[in-house]
C-alpha cells in the first residue's frame, strides 16, 4: 500500500473513534469501512478533501508530504539528464540539446526525436557513400598484382609509356570486382595513382635485380635462376617467352652498362626510355619474322655468356590463361612521343654517320663490302640494341 493510502486509512479509523457520526452527516456515507486501497470522494463538494472533513492540518500535510517527488519516488527530468549527461560523456551542443529536449513538451519532443533520427539516417548514408568511392582492400591487392603482371609480360610494348592503363583494362577483361567504370573519374585517378606507384617501385626492382646479375660473382646470372628471383613470390610460371623477354632487358642493361656516359646509370627514367628505343629498333622491321628473329639472337647471346636455362634445373612451364590476356592488353600501350621522336633522331644519326662512309646506298640498306650480304635497314637498326 503506498503512503498516500495509509495515510487516508489511518485518518478514518481515528475520526471513527473520536466521533460517531449521525446518518444524515456527510461522513456517515463512508460509516462502513471501504474497501483496502480505495479511495471515495463527495463529488458533491468543490472541496473533496474538505468534504471528509480532514481539517486544514492535513491539507497542509498532504500537499507538503503526500505528492512531492522524493516521497513518491519520482526525479526531476533535468536530474535524471544530469546524470545521462555524466554516464554518455555529452559535451557542448550535444549536452545542450538534451536540456533543450528535456525542458520541450511532448510534442516538440516527438519532432526533436524524429529530426534527430533522420539526422543519424543521413550522415549513415553518406557514410556508406563514401565507403563505396573508397577502393577496398581486395581491389588495391589485385591492381599490385596485376601492375607486376603487366610489367614482367614479354609483350610489353613500352615500359615509359601509360602501363596503368592496360593494367586496368586486363584486370576488367580478367574480371576482377570492384573495377571502377570510364564514369567514375575520381575513383579511377585514384585506382591508376595506386598502380603507377606499384609500376615505379616493381621498375626499380627489376632494373636492380638485372644490374645486379651483371656481376661474376652473382648466383643469379644464370638466365633462369634471374627470372625466378624477378618473380619472387607471385604466381608466375617461368616460361621461355619470359625467358627471351629478361633476355631482351639484360641486354640493354649490358649496352648501357658500356657506355659510362649514358644517363640511365643515374636516372632511372632515361634507362626505361633506351628500352623503349631498343623495342622500337626492333620492331621497326617489317615482317614479323625479322622481329621474332632477333629477339631469338638476343636470348642466344644470353646463354652464351651467362648459362642456359637448363642448367638450373629449373623447369620451364606453360603461361597461365589470364597471362594470355594480360599479354593482349601490353601491347596496347603506346611509346611516349618524345621516346619516339629521340627514337627518330637516333635512327637519322645513325644512317648520317653510316652514309658519309659509304656504308649505306641510297636506299638506307648497307652496301656489300667483300661480298657481303646486303642488309636492309631493319636489321641494322636491330643491331642497336647491342650497341645502344
Amino acid at each position: 500500500m503506498s503512503i498516500l493510502l495509509k495515510q487516508l486509512q489511518n485518518h478514518q479509523n481515528h475520526e471513527q473513534v473520536i466521533d460517531t457520526p449521525s446518518p444524515s452527516s456527510d461522513f456517515g456515507q463512508l460509516s462502513s469501512t471501504p474497501p483496502v486501497g480505495s479511495i471515495i470522494f463527495d463529488n458533491s463538494s468543490n472541496d473533496p478533501l474538505g468534504s471528509l472533513n480532514f481539517g486544514s492540518s492535513l491539507q497542509s500535510s498532504f500537499n507538503d508530504n503526500v505528492f512531492s517527488p522524493a516521497q513518491l519516488g519520482v526525479r526531476s527530468s533535468q536530474a535524471m539528464a544530469n546524470e545521462l549527461k555524466t554516464k554518455s560523456n555529452l559535451h557542448g551542443e550535444y549536452a545542450a540539446n538534451l536540456d533543450v529536449f528535456c525542458a520541450a513538451s511532448s510534442e516538440e519532443r516527438q519532432l526533436k526525436t524524429a529530426a534527430w533520427m533522420l539526422e543519424l539516417l543521413m550522415k549513415l548514408d553518406n557514410a556508406t557513400k563514401t565507403q563505396n568511392e573508397t577502393m577496398s582492400d581486395k581491389l588495391q591487392k589485385d591492381a599490385r598484382e596485376y601492375a607486376f603482371y603487366t610489367l614482367l609480360s614479354w609483350k610489353l610494348s613500352s615500359y615509359s609509356g601509360k602501363v596503368s592503363d592496360a593494367v586496368i583494362h586486363a584486370m576488367r577483361d580478367v574480371g576482377i570486382r570492384d573495377v571502377p567504370p570510364q564514369n567514375e573519374t575520381a575513383l579511377l585517378r585514384d585506382l591508376k595513382t595506386l598502380i603507377n606507384e606499384k609500376l615505379t617501385g616493381d621498375k626499380s626492382l627489376l632494373k636492380k635485380k638485372i644490374k645486379d646479375s651483371l656481376s661474376p660473382n652473382s648466383k643469379y646470372r644464370n638466365l633462369a635462376l634471374l627470372t625466378k628471383n624477378i618473380i619472387g613470390n607471385h604466381n608466375i610460371p617461368l616460361t621461355v617467352e619470359l625467358y627471351i623477354r629478361i633476355a631482351f632487358l639484360r641486354s640493354v642493361a649490358v649496352a648501357i652498362d658500356m657506355d659510362p656516359s649514358h644517363p640511365g646509370h643515374r636516372d632511372g627514367g632515361k634507362f626505361w626510355e633506351e628500352v623503349d628505343i631498343a623495342l622500337l629498333d626492333i620492331r621497326s622491321a617489317k615482317n614479323a619474322d625479322n622481329v621474332t628473329g632477333t629477339f631469338i639472337q638476343l636470348y642466344q647471346n644470353d646463354i652464351k655468356t651467362f648459362g642456359a636455362p637448363e642448367n638450373s634445373g629449373l623447369k620451364v612451364a606453360p603461361a597461365l590463361p589470364h597471362q594470355k590476356i594480360i599479354d593482349t592488353c601490353a601491347t596496347e600501350v603506346d611509346t611516349p612521343s618524345k621516346v619516339v621522336k629521340l627514337w627518330e633522331k637516333r635512327l637519322e644519326d645513325y644512317r648520317e654517320e653510316n652514309s658519309s662512309r659509304g656504308d649505306l646506298n641510297e636506299n638506307g640498306k648497307r652496301r656489300r663490302v667483300d661480298g657481303t650480304p646486303t642488309e636492309d635497314s631493319e636489321q641494322a637498326s636491330g643491331s642497336m640494341v647491342d650497341q645502344a
